[in-house]
């Protein structure tokens, strides 16, 4: 589905919507980016220019991209490492308190913010082979001060050593000890990038299963819902990813999901029971091969009749929010708003 036949769907006063008008420049040697950042909230529209740091930041990207790595050859040890000594450079939001600890024998990062009475759980990205909840605390720890909310990090296995459904088990093991320390699921939303974007949804399907209740909310940053990856942006978007490697269907079958189902709905929650589901908002990216993930799963939780708001960027790329610049202060600002209507 394209963007402009998405548009019928989208209703000003409850989603909001991005679009980047893309603008090349000459600056010294090479070429900048410049865009405009539209986005229509309540009936109005706003618009600014993208930062020379997003542009910067695009155009290395660009130059260092391999879209088809050998992924049999990676040193996910090694790779980990260096991810997330990179991410924990950036400091975390001021008034914060970072501890760590263990919750059902799993290892977690929590954020504490004064006088927060509800909590975020949060699962990292990092296609199932590395990340941690480290590594997403320049977001988190922002949208704890901005929500009023404290966040658990689940430091969830990986593969290629643990398979599919370790890392769900231990993401569902956290959940079950916040609701054992006494707090209400009411209080309760989700946060993740990616995969973890993927994990947060499939653990709703998880706890359906086991008869738990479900959070307030959850925010999905370009999830994957299908094992297949069927949808038509993984070709169509090619030449425009710059982050996701374009054989990660193989790369995830082989590693993650193995000889799972691919329409187990704990696998792939496009085939869930989506009717008794929470409100959920989708954040994604114009340029990404993950894309269509988004708007096939917006498009059936409306079809369930679920609360769900999506918003699509058209010049940035996957999960820039993750990084230090002045664009993902907005996407803070707009989850966190999201989150203080539940």
């Amino acid at each position: 589905m394209e963007i402009i036949s998405l548009l019928q769907y989208i209703h000003p006063q409850h989603y909001i919507f991005a679009i980047l008008r893309r603008i090349k420049r000459q600056n010294a040697n090479f070429s900048v980016i410049v865009t405009e950042y539209r986005y229509a909230c309540n009936g109005k529209e706003h618009t600014m220019a993208l930062s020379r740091e997003a542009s910067e930041a695009i155009h290395f990207q660009r130059s260092i991209y391999n879209p088809l790595p050998d992924w049999k050859q990676f040193d996910f040890p090694a790779m980990r490492k260096a991810y997330t000594e990179a991410m924990t450079a950036i400091p975390a939001a001021e008034g914060t308190t970072i501890q760590t600890t263990r919750l059902n024998n799993i290892p977690v990062e929590r954020i504490l913010v004064k006088g927060a009475s509800k909590h975020i759980l949060y699962i990292h990205g990092g296609g199932m082979t590395m990340g941690s909840p480290s590594a997403g605390r320049f977001m988190t720890s922002h949208v704890a001060v901005l929500s009023e909310r404290n966040v658990t990090g689940v430091d969830y296995r990986l593969c290629p050593e643990y398979a599919f459904p370790a890392a769900l088990e231990d993401c569902e093991a956290v959940y079950r000890a916040l609701l054992a320390e006494g707090i209400s699921p009411k209080d309760i939303a989700f946060l993740g990038e990616s995969a973890g974007a993927c994990l947060e949804l499939s653990l709703l399907v998880r706890l359906q299963q086991h008869g738990l209740p479900l959070p307030s909310c959850v925010c999905a940053i370009s999830p994957s819902v299908d094992a297949q990856y069927q949808s038509q942006s993984m070709t169509r978007n090619a030449g425009t990813e710059i982050i996701v490697n374009q054989n990660l269907p193989e790369m995830m079958r082989e590693l993650y999901y193995k000889d799972t189902d691919p329409k187990d709905p704990a696998a792939s929650p496009i085939y869930a029971d989506l009717t008794s589901w929470p409100p959920v908002y989708f954040m994604v990216c114009r340029e990404e091969i993950l894309m269509d993930e988004s708007i096939r799963m917006y498009c059936k939780l409306q079809e369930a009749g679920v609360e769900t708001d999506l918003s699509i960027v058209e010049g940035l790329f996957h999960t820039y929010m993750l990084g230090d610049l002045p664009e993902s202060h907005d996407a803070f600002a707009n989850i966190a708003a999201f989150f203080d209507k539940y």
